[in-house]
């Protein structure tokens, strides 16, 4: 019981922080795009 929590618990912070960083990466991404377009 208690590993099955600690695994639930990696993959809810780990899901949580990657929402971040996929918009972090977007946010890159977009910014990269905006100066190549200057």
């Amino acid at each position: 019981m208690l590993f099955d929590n600690a695994v639930m618990i990696i993959f809810f912070c780990a899901f949580y922080h990657g929402k971040y960083i996929i918009r972090f990466i977007f946010s890159e991404l977009n910014r990269i795009k905006i100066t190549e377009k200057i």
